[in-house]
């Protein structure tokens, strides 16, 4: 998955450490959360707490076809790249993690569900990333009936230096709007470009089922908005896509 399937737009000017989201030409459908106390509310976000349901989709179903190699299974310090993505995510507070795989990418399977994921095979293979994630959704959806209080996080699987601290900053500002009884698509960005993960509400997940077939995830956010919140981590920007950035960031002082 590429980075830019979620899209870079420029900066708005907001407060409180986040970008003041766009005029958006759609309303996500109202959801109805019970309303906690003020203290109930706190106690949400204590470190060691888990959100209202939150699923994170993992579209790992691609062909490495830029790297010339299976790029999630190539060494990344002490384990693989993805295992070291799946140690973020399952060390994050979010509920659930699921990865789409190609069907025949068998030892990609077996890592990610060692790391903790639940493996969907995508089979036949998924046309696009897009039919990745959307094969994702369809999983949650049998097995979890998602409430209107849920959400998903959207990330590329090459992704290693996506910390469980990015993350759980998306999902408290989640919990902060079920607080307020108000739903929007939240970011992370920096200056004016916006990374990964992205937080969607569960309601648009229909509409992401309706875009056209030649429409990027991208298109959910120029129709619904998206709230962004500043961050100076590279970790939310990185993914390797060629040799040369497996080999930079391999390297980098943050490995």
């Amino acid at each position: 998955m590429r980075s830019e399937e979620i899209g870079d737009r420029g900066p708005a000017t907001g407060d409180s450490g986040s970008k003041a989201a766009p005029t958006p030409t759609s309303q996500i459908p109202t959801a109805t959360p019970q309303s906690p106390t003020t203290a109930a509310f706190s106690s949400l976000l204590t470190p060691h707490s888990s959100p209202p349901q939150s699923f994170a989709i993992i579209p790992a179903a691609g062909r490495s076809v830029r790297m010339g190699r299976p790029k999630l299974l190539l060494p990344w310090g002490k384990h693989t790249v993805i295992e070291e993505l799946l140690a973020a995510w399952r060390g994050s507070r979010v509920s659930q993690v699921i990865m789409t795989v190609h069907p025949d990418d068998v030892d990609l399977a077996r890592l990610g569900a060692s790391a903790g994921a639940e493996i969907v095979k995508v089979d036949p293979p998924p046309a696009d990333m897009k039919a990745s994630v959307l094969a994702g959704l369809d999983y949650v959806e049998s097995k979890q009936r998602p409430g209107a209080n849920a959400a998903w996080l959207l990330a590329p699987a090459d992704m290693p230096l996506l910390t469980a601290k990015l993350i759980d900053r998306l999902l408290a500002a989640w919990q902060q709007n079920l607080f307020r009884n108000r739903q929007e698509i939240l970011a992370l960005s920096r200056d004016g470009r916006r990374g990964h993960p992205v937080l969607f509400p569960w309601a648009i997940v229909a509409a992401a089922r309706r875009l056209p077939a030649d429409a990027g995830l991208n298109q959910l956010l120029d129709d619904f908005g998206c709230r962004e919140l500043a961050v100076d981590e590279d970790a939310a920007f990185v993914d390797l896509d060629t040799p040369a950035d497996y080999q930079r960031w391999r390297d980098s002082p943050a490995m």
